[in-house]
């Protein structure tokens, strides 16, 4: 896929549908850096993969995001408990804790990629 449309999220809500279109007015290719901006305007990405990935690939994309998510939400666990114990400062805690609000931010876009990447415009599920 070179290319999300209006066109091939005629079925989103409109709410995500607006904040999509506000973004990339023209369409979206398919970069690292229109991820990024997304992430960074905070475009629902299970959104994005619900409306236009076919059910198999979604629920893979879905187990990918939720094993990254876990990880993230241990690292966050183990900076509390270091602070706990007296290791960290909550001031360190709250600068790592930043770092890892980014990469909660930006994560999942970056596992979709991928996906999006794979997918022809023959292949889009109609919902």
């Amino acid at each position: 896929m070179r290319l999300i449309t209006k066109e091939m999220l005629r079925d989103a809500c409109p709410e995500e549908l607006r904040h999509f279109l506000r973004l990339f007015p023209k369409g979206a290719k398919v970069t690292r850096a229109n991820a990024l901006k997304a992430a960074k305007k905070n475009l629902d990405f299970l959104w994005l993969d619900r409306h236009l990935l076919p059910p198999a690939m979604s629920r893979s994309f879905e187990a990918a995001y939720d094993r990254t998510d876990n990880r993230i939400y241990k690292q966050y666990d183990r900076l509390e408990d270091l602070v706990d114990k007296g290791i960290i400062t909550r001031r360190q805690y709250n600068k790592r804790t930043r770092r890892l609000d980014l990469l909660e931010e930006i994560t999942p876009w970056l596992l979709l990629l991928p996906y999006l990447r794979r997918l022809r415009e023959t292949a889009i599920p109609q919902r």
